[in-house]
């Protein structure tokens, strides 16, 4: 198990890069699973497995009452294993690791007495987990408001209250869809940003128009991309972090914006990628970024890899007819890298079949054996040696099931098994991917699926958790394999390890 921690060291390294050194902020997640896409990077990488026997999965319902209404943002995780989930008729709620609840919240007392109800939302909640206190949950509503609660162990206590509305009087709808990302300074901590965006429009018959917000931590307007009037397209994906303290956004109109966050959201560039949103999900597909570059893909299957400082095109994918749905995962993958056998100076030999072989993906299961190729020995020529290396790599799911490898260096598909286990139903929950190399998500059928990224083998059989009813959250790993997902059906499910 050694060298799947250090596998996981090298991948953070790789991953966050020079997010953190120098910026004055860091991108390293605060608690197991503190956000969508567990970090600012949107990785969707964490540090659970998986593997083995699953006990049978707890239904916690999220609103206090019937009828339920769906949950379709994503679980966040606080240090102390607390899942906290949001309902798209604004309940927020505290699950304690073992699946009892703690507290629900559905209004703020901060905000006005006639808009104190968190209201409609499908954005996840954000959790920041200080050094010392308590942990703080931000989310953003469909009402225009952006709200922040303190747990305070058996209840809520709302700390934030950022009416949009009352900033920009000249709009008549705000809405927040996409999760608040969180900017905290590399050596206290602290937030010192909440970013927000929003798809406001100027009255109802209007077009939907986009403004990023930048708020402190109070709750106090720092300021807003563009700067005087709205973008003509809202604002649709959660924001991510990138080197050289860039910030990354995509609006409604399929353009991906890159903002410098220290010189309060001035714009870096902008380039056109395509459509974030597919019609059966309201959750948009998120930028991803490493060290040097930002991942964006678009529902129609086409996928781009651009430098994060300058945004120059690296390498660009178009998956045909493929739609994309979810979000991908970026991790690392196993693969061989093959060398040729030396032939003494005595005697030429003509190439072998195995010395023209295509690098193939090695499967990284927890607890095997690091496998090896092998050669037939001849008095010329030494065996061929098969190292293993380790390819930064996305992980893609199609709408429909089929599962891609993408080398992120350059595009290339990383040979991988085929998906063992047939997947009823569409894919519309991004999927998460553990320690042990498995994506985990859910489907439109109400089944939970756990394939590995390399073999395509199932860690188990599917976990039937809402027969017929489409899973659409993006489910959340815990340090100890416990996985938190939602479901349409108005629960949100914990399916923990044996």
């Amino acid at each position: 198990m050694k060298w799947l921690r250090a596998r996981a060291v090298l991948f953070v390294a790789w991953a966050v890069g020079c997010n953190s050194g120098g910026s004055g902020f860091t991108t390293v997640p605060s608690s197991a699973w503190p956000r969508f896409r567990h970090d600012t990077a949107h990785t969707g990488a964490g540090i659970g497995r998986v593997g083995g026997i699953r006990s049978a999965p707890i239904a916690i319902p999220v609103d206090s009452t019937p009828p339920y209404s769906p949950v379709i943002s994503s679980p966040a995780l606080g240090i102390d294993g607390t899942a906290y989930v949001l309902s798209s008729a604004g309940t927020l709620a505290a699950l304690k690791s073992t699946g009892e609840v703690k507290w629900r919240a559905q209004a703020c007392e901060l905000c006005p007495a006639e808009r104190q109800n968190i209201g409609s939302t499908f954005s996840s909640p954000t959790v920041h987990a200080p050094p010392t206190g308590a942990s703080v949950i931000y989310i953003g509503s469909n009402s225009g408001r952006v709200y922040a609660f303190e747990d305070r162990r058996d209840h809520a206590a709302c700390t934030l209250c950022f009416d949009a509305n009352l900033q920009r009087p000249g709009f008549s709808e705000v809405r927040f869809l996409a999760p608040v990302t969180l900017l905290t300074h590399v050596v206290t901590g602290k937030v010192t940003q909440v970013l927000a965006p929003a798809i406001v429009r100027r009255d109802a018959n209007a077009e939907d128009e986009g403004l990023l917000f930048s708020l402190s931590s109070s709750g106090e307007l720092l300021w807003t991309y563009p700067r005087s009037t709205a973008y003509p397209a809202g604002f649709v994906t959660a924001v991510a972090f990138g080197a050289g303290s860039t910030a990354f956004v995509g609006s409604a109109d399929g353009w991906l914006h890159a903002l410098h966050l220290l010189l309060g959201g001035e714009p870096a560039w902008r380039t056109f990628v395509g459509p974030f949103t597919d019609v059966d999900t309201p959750v948009a597909l998120a930028p991803m970024t490493s060290a040097n570059s930002v991942f964006a893909y678009t529902s129609t299957g086409k996928i781009l890899a651009l430098e994060a400082v300058g945004g120059t095109v690296v390498w660009q994918r178009d998956l045909g007819a493929t739609g994309i749905a979810a979000s991908a995962a970026l991790g690392v993958q196993a693969a061989a890298t093959h060398q040729e056998a030396t032939p003494t100076p005595t005697r030429q030999l003509p190439p072998t079949a195995s010395q023209n072989a295509t690098p193939v993906a090695t499967p990284m299961v927890a607890g095997s054996a690091t496998p090896s190729s092998t050669s037939t020995p001849t008095a010329t020529a030494t065996p061929t040696v098969t190292p293993l290396t380790l390819v930064p790599s996305l992980f893609v799911l199609s709408k429909g099931g089929r599962f891609l490898a993408i080398d992120a260096r350059n595009g290339n598909d990383i040979p991988t098994g085929d998906v063992h286990q047939a997947i009823e139903g569409e894919v519309l929950s991004s999927p998460a991917l553990s320690l042990d190399g498995y994506l985990v998500f859910g489907s439109s059928q109400g089944s939970l699926y756990a394939i590995h990224n390399g073999s395509g083998l199932s860690a188990w059989p599917p976990i039937v958790l809402a027969p017929g009813v489409p899973i659409r959250s993006s489910p959340a790993i815990a340090s100890d394999g416990t996985i938190w997902i939602g479901g349409d059906s108005g629960y949100v499910y914990r399916v923990g390890g044996q």
